[in-house]
């Protein structure tokens, strides 16, 4: 029973946050804080314990791939090394120079370089 409780928790948490990640998209950048937070709050609410169905799912959603060229300052968060100030560096220099052409034009970006390029390579699309 605790563990159907956990996992509809944690379903609930899952559906909220991608659906919260959606309107993200065409929002503001006070939803992108939110959102974030959201992704926090559930990251911490897997429990050890949970289903190894469970652990995948959330894992999924973490290693979703992101289109840089399209992606919004929170999801361009979700990739490894990329905070607030980057993300946001990222769509300015979008705007202002275009679509990306390659995943390497990334290093334009100010504080962003190969290695950054290189963690999170599988994570990026165009």
């Amino acid at each position: 029973m605790k563990s159907l409780l956990i996992t509809s928790a944690l379903a609930l948490a899952l559906s909220c946050a991608m659906t919260y990640t959606a309107s993200v998209q065409a929002g503001s950048e006070k939803q992108a804080t939110q959102s974030t937070q959201l992704k926090k709050s559930a990251q911490a609410a897997v429990p050890a314990n949970a289903s190894k169905e469970m652990k995948s799912a959330v894992n999924d959603a973490k290693l979703a791939s992101v289109n840089i060229n399209k992606a919004s300052v929170a999801q361009l968060q979700t990739l490894k090394g990329i905070g607030e100030a980057k993300a946001k560096a990222i769509v300015e220099y979008r705007k202002a120079h275009g679509k990306f052409k390659s995943k390497q034009e990334l290093t334009q970006v100010k504080g962003i370089g190969e290695k950054l390029i290189a963690q999170n390579a599988q994570r990026i699309s165009l």
